[in-house]
């Protein structure tokens, strides 16, 4: 690479660190947005006992912030992260509990995928949801990650049947909206039902990162707290796995369950139930496209909210690893399925002059 052109990587890659740090949880609560000042506001209630529950690969970072800005007033809580977080951070501040923390810590889900422990800390995070009172402010952190973090498959599905069924359908190249559909029909706790258990609190507010481009509340993590009115999820499980062939394949009691109308959203008081989208792909291309972006660097590459434009040969051979960290040399689509089949879908399209370049990443 010449020395114009390293610099020019060099400094895409300083933007694309400057992306990251507009998404990373304490940019994210600290912020001075509305959304942000929304969010504060929804830690004012002084005169209520606050707890804290939340599932997702970025939870860990999340909880540090709200247990900062609740201090005493926080009462009790419980995450499920991923195996190895704890490990990973260990030392930086920004993802440290206090000591004497109220928040107890669940790793599990080891390759994002549902395990016992999964099972053991939504046991949990239910339970605390269920014992809320009108004094009561229930605080829920959602990230990326958090379907196979919190995890109660509806009885008498078992948690091998759930896991046979997403790898399936996985295999098969169901999109992540398609997976979480079909999560959402066969579990006690998604698709809003979390929030059915914290009916009785005073409020419910859900604090969410995305990881699903355009962001559909609804389907990052399930939508635990997230009902979709009018929306008959039972019926388009069945479409998408129709769709794949895998409807016969189904245990008994998959179908039974699937079979059976969608029934949740008219039990769900929502009046006491509110939402914060934090976290979005939107929020870090706003920083990355502030008037400081290198002019050099926006000759080669045009970055947008779900793909890449490589307006030269360069761009897409010198930039491309940089912006997206699976890539590979690849030429066509058949030889990423090849590599990761069900996982990833990458596309090499010819436009004129241009190269484009679209990732999507499934495995959540």
């Amino acid at each position: 690479m010449s020395t114009c052109n390293h610099t020019n990587a060099t400094k895409l890659k300083q933007l694309f660190l400057c992306g990251v740090d507009a998404v990373k949880p304490k940019s994210l609560f600290e912020g001075c947005n509305n959304t942000a000042s929304k969010i504060h506001q929804s830690f004012n209630h002084d005169r209520k006992r606050y707890h804290v529950i939340g599932f997702g690969k970025a939870v860990l970072g999340m909880a540090v912030q709200a247990e900062k800005l609740l201090g005493s007033r926080l009462h009790s809580g419980s995450i499920s992260i991923p195996l190895g977080t704890s490990e990973k951070f260990a030392g930086d501040v920004d993802f440290s509990l206090s000591a004497n923390t109220t928040i107890e810590v669940i790793e599990c889900a080891r390759n994002n995928l549902p395990d016992e422990r999964s099972l053991m800390a939504a046991g949990k995070i239910k339970q605390i949801a269920n014992s809320m009172t009108s004094e009561d402010v229930l605080c829920v952190l959602v990230s990326g990650g958090g379907s196979a973090l919190l995890c109660v498959p509806k009885a008498p599905i078992t948690l091998s049947d759930k896991l046979q069924i997403i790898k399936s359908l996985s295999t098969a190249g169901a999109s992540i909206d398609e997976l979480n559909y079909v999560r959402i029909a066969l579990s006690d706790v998604k698709g809003g039902q979390l929030a059915m258990e914290a009916k009785n609190a005073f409020r419910v507010y859900s604090y969410v990162i995305s990881d699903i481009v355009d962001d559909p509340v609804a389907l990052i993590a399930s939508g635990p707290t997230v009902v979709q009115k009018g929306v008959d999820v039972n019926g388009i499980a069945k479409e998408i796995l129709r769709k794949y062939r895998l409807w016969d394949e189904l245990p008994n009691a998959a179908k039974e369950i699937i079979a059976k109308a969608w029934e949740k959203e008219d039990k769900i008081n929502l009046g006491n139930n509110e939402l914060f989208l934090l976290g979005t792909n939107a929020v870090a291309l706003e920083q990355v496209n502030q008037p400081f972006a290198y002019p050099v660097v926006e000759k080669e590459v045009e970055i947008r909210n779900s793909l890449f434009v490589f307006h030269t040969e360069f761009g897409r051979q010198e930039l491309w690893p940089i912006l997206y960290v699976f890539y590979r040399p690849v030429q066509t689509e058949s030889m990423v399925r090849r590599m990761w089949p069900g996982q990833l879908e990458v596309r090499l399209l010819q436009e004129s002059t241009k190269n484009v370049v679209q990732g999507k990443d499934n495995r959540y």
